[in-house]
């Protein structure tokens, strides 16, 4: 890559090479003269649009941009700092391919900061790694690098570690205007020998092919058939399907035009939540969409508000493994199939069934693919209820249900075990919900052809962004991508100045004064009844009103308060009793218009009713 060197600076219009080494310390250069050639080394591929801003400094220090032969010098630059969410992503790379690690090989992870692809960065970052043999490590480091270098040991068990990072404010708060931007990223050890921590119930079988055998004495009748508008070229509908265990409601699309026995079948589930479902389009297939629940689709926000307070909590509570909650799910999902196939059967080709989903979606397209034996494919992602004895306390946590004598009987790992035709399987290595080694666990469980694909960067239904990497796993035994990118080891932040010690502009310096007065004024009172009504928008907006009002702030200037710090106050109102008082400094920063920022204080009295 090169660069144009400013008009002045040259009389032959050269240009200066640019190269990446990253075994340079972060945040530095070299500019040197070789063969004839300048040429200018930055660390990071994330550095390059640095580039001018270093040549530039450089020909400030000398009248004419010559050097003579041989010449060399170093130096190092600063970055900008992130002060909003947009453009921003936090990329993580790791020294390996992540899913190709071996029990105890240790990891390095580098995370990048970066606004529409350049480094930026922040006082500090604070992060936590865990993995599934129970070690947790945590700490924070120097933000200003823009980067994060970390190494942590190998899990000494099969399965998988995953590391967060969140960017902190000078004070070591979350920092509001960033948007909740996080790195989540995994790796895992041994894919290959990862498996459920608990055996599956010596009578899975019999007590699921005893449900679809009671399913499969009952016809699937359409209870009500609703022809609704759609998109052009398809025909619509909306049904209810005659079930025992509660009547199925679907949506159903069928391409118009199709010739006869020349469609196949793709079955959708939905993740969590209580909704009307979706509409799926496919040109090869006749599509349907099944309500998780037992509930009309197509109706009002109010019906389905109090559906979900009737439903609040489902599926997570076993009594008995009759009880479970997901079993007529399932069943409604098998019947709603056989519906089709005896509905459209001149249009269905007699042979392809697919089902598909993600989380929830997950389990029961895992689910029906394995009790329902004519499907023929599977596809499945972020998929929820995997390896549930796994996380109830031996391995990461997700969020699932606790493991029990009941629960045992709907873990998709068991029920992938069942499932011979071919099948895709997406997992998020960041995932926090779903955890990876569980999606591990199924995937090794999947009897037929298989393939499973993991994205670094990526959490439960976010896809990683501009910069996320994907880690192909197919067929059996495992064979891993070798397309990775080696990060270094080596490298440490320059220094930065503290935000107390940097230089304020002539406008900050005037705001500064500015609320230097207000913090010298007595402390301002607050009723309250509850700490509920004390909200973060309040704050600012009194110290706004203070500062403008009566001091005279410029009223383009934002007021900022740190969640986290509101988060801790809240809690501690939450904690006082009625009839006291506390007396609480509350940390804020003024922005102004021109990206200049001031930090400063506001003591407030909170007094309860």
């Amino acid at each position: 890559a090169g660069i144009d060197l400013p008009a002045a600076a040259t009389a032959d219009g050269k240009k200066i090479a640019v190269v990446e080494d990253d075994s340079l310390e972060r945040l530095s250069y070299t500019l040197e003269e070789k063969d004839g050639d300048l040429i200018l080394t930055l660390f990071s591929r994330y550095a390059v649009d640095h580039a001018a801003e270093i040549v530039r400094a450089e020909i400030a220090k000398r009248a004419a941009f010559t050097v003579p032969a041989g010449f060399s010098t170093t130096g190092t630059f600063l970055l900008d700092e992130a002060t909003s969410s947009d453009g921003l992503e936090f990329l993580c790379e790791t020294d390996r391919n992540p899913v190709s690690y071996r029990t105890g090989e240790q990891v390095t992870f580098r995370g990048s900061l970066l606004r529409n692809g350049r480094l930026v960065c922040v006082p500090k970052f604070s992060w936590e790694y865990r993995d599934d043999a129970g070690k947790l490590k945590a700490g924070a480091e120097e933000g200003y690098s823009g980067q994060i270098i970390l190494e942590v040991p190998g899990c000494t068990v099969p399965g998988s570690g995953r590391l967060t990072v969140y960017p902190l404010s000078k004070k070591g708060y979350r920092i509001a205007a960033l948007g909740g931007v996080t790195l989540n990223a995994g790796v895992v050890f041994d894919i290959e020998k990862i498996a459920a921590a608990e055996e599956e119930p010596a009578d899975f079988d019999e007590f699921w092919n005893g449900k679809v055998a009671e399913l499969l004495l009952t016809d699937p009748v359409a209870e009500a058939y609703y022809d609704v508008s759609g998109r052009d070229g398809w025909d619509v509908y909306s049904v209810r399907i005659s079930c025992p265990w509660g009547p199925a409601y679907a949506h159903i699309t069928v391409p118009q035009g199709a010739e006869g026995s020349s469609l196949g079948i793709r079955a959708f589930f939905d993740g969590y939540g209580v909704g009307s479902t979706d509409y799926m389009y496919y040109s090869d297939a006749i599509c349907v969409n099944v309500n998780p629940h037992s509930i009309e689709n197509d109706r009002e926000d109010a019906y389905y508000a109090e559906k979900a307070n009737e439903l609040d909590g489902f599926g997570f509570h076993f009594p008995t493994r009759e009880e479970g909650y997901q079993l007529g799910m399932l069943m409604r999902d098998i019947q709603a199939i056989r519906f089709v196939e005896k509905e459209f059967a001149d249009r269905w080709n007699g042979v392809d069934i697919t089902t598909s989903g993600g989380s929830m979606g997950g389990f029961q397209s895992t689910a029906v693919a394995a009790l329902y034996k004519k499907v023929n494919r599977l596809e499945t992602s972020i998929t929820w209820m995997c390896d549930i004895s796994g996380q109830s306390g031996r391995r990461i946590p997700g969020w699932c249900p606790d493991y029990s004598d009941t629960s045992a009987y709907y873990d998709t790992c068991y029920f992938a075990a069942r499932v011979t035709c071919p099948a895709s399987v997406y997992s998020a290595l960041g995932d926090s919900v779903c955890p990876v080694c569980g999606l591990c666990a199924m995937y090794n469980a999947l009897g037929g052809e298989k393939a499973i694909t993991f994205k670094q960067n990526a959490t439960h239904g976010y896809l990683g962004g501009t910069y996320n990497a994907a880690y192909t796993v197919v067929g059996d035994p495992v064979d891993i991508d070798p397309m990775y990118r080696e990060i270094p080891v080596t490298g440490v932040a320059v220094y930065f100045p503290d935000d107390d010690e940097r230089e304020l502009t002539p406008e900050e310096k005037e705001i500064a004064e500015i609320t230097a007065k207000l913090e010298k004024d007595r402390f301002v009172t607050i009723e309250y009844d509850n700490s509920s009504e004390i909200t973060a928008e309040r704050l600012e907006g009194m110290i706004k009103d203070a500062l403008t009002s009566k001091y005279g702030l410029p009223e383009d200037c934002t007021i900022e308060l740190e969640r986290d710090q509101f988060g801790d106050l809240k809690r501690a109102l939450s904690d006082w009793v009625s009839g006291t008082a506390a007396i609480e400094k509350i940390e804020y920063t003024v922005r102004t218009s021109s990206g200049g920022h001031v930090d400063s204080v506001y003591k407030v009295m909170f007094s309860r009713k």
